[in-house]
């Protein structure tokens, strides 16, 4: 794989995060001209799996895949998850995600004809992977055409393998002029157990969603309609409020300056990459 040190983008994205590394060095990130990777999760102190994807000569993308690597930018293996007509119809791609097994999955929404369905994708070792539908579908969706744009949608997953996906429906701003959230929660099977609309928050802000520790709810940091302060929620398994601390940072997004760039530390041996 060709390879470019990227030190000076990564300065600029640690300012512009308002990230400080303190004591800690910053290790080489590989980048390719036909390929970038999404996220990624370290499986021992020289290993991770990332989602990758591949573009054409005009930036296009071509296919997207999991893929092994080392820190030292040598290919392991990979598999395709998406093809580049399989991809034409996904609106929204989560970041990699650990299960409580140890195991890791991502999530996506799909659209055929209007309608949006959620999906969870759970990766085997050998990189083979299981898709299992999850029990929802929308037909909210943006006049730019991108439903579930990454900065607007989350997922958290719980200790107990269920997941809370969370997306403002641009419906609701077409009933009442007002933007809102959504939450979905599902069980480790794709059954839907909980939902909860907050009505009054702007969801296309950039906004997180967060694991609440000891918890099978989630955090979620907003903006209400009319305040310029972000605030935080953390919701119970039920998805009811019961904490919000008020004008909280706003942390910095891992992937926020572009796709080729991505910070990730490896719990292994506490190196960033």
């Amino acid at each position: 794989m060709k390879t470019t040190r990227i030190y000076a983008m990564l300065a600029l994205l640690l300012m512009a995060g308002g990230v400080t590394m303190k004591a800690q060095e910053l290790n080489e990130i590989f980048w390719s001209p036909d390929s970038w990777v999404y996220s990624m999760m370290f499986e021992d102190e020289h290993t991770f799996v990332a989602n990758r994807t591949i573009v054409d000569q005009y930036s296009n993308v071509a296919e997207i895949q999991f893929v092994r690597m080392t820190d030292e930018g040598e290919e392991l293996a990979s598999q395709r998850l998406f093809s580049q007509e399989e991809y034409a119809e996904k609106v929204w791609m989560s970041p990699l995600q650990r299960l409580p097994d140890g195991g890791l999955a991502l999530f996506y929404a799909s659209r055929v004809d209007g309608i949006a369905t959620f999906y969870r994708v759970d990766l085997n070792d050998d990189l083979s992977f299981t898709i299992i539908q999850l029990e929802w579908e929308t037909d909210d969706y943006y006049d730019s055409d991108a439903t579930f744009y990454p900065y607007n949608t989350g997922v958290v997953v719980n200790k107990d393998g269920s997941a809370i996906i969370t997306y403002p429906p641009h419906s609701q701003y077409h009933l009442n002029g007002t933007e809102a959230m959504q939450f979905l929660k599902f069980d480790d099977k794709g059954h839907l157990v909980g939902q909860r609309l907050m009505e009054g928050y702007r969801g296309q802000d950039r906004h997180h969603t967060l694991p609440a520790p000891d918890s099978l709810g989630c955090r979620i940091i907003l903006r209400s309609n009319g305040s310029p302060k972000l605030d935080c929620y953390t919701l119970d398994a039920d998805l009811n409020t019961i904490a919000v601390k008020e004008n909280v940072e706003e942390l910095s997004w891992p992937y926020q300056c572009c796709r080729f760039a991505y910070l990730e530390t490896n719990p292994a041996n506490g190196k960033t990459y």
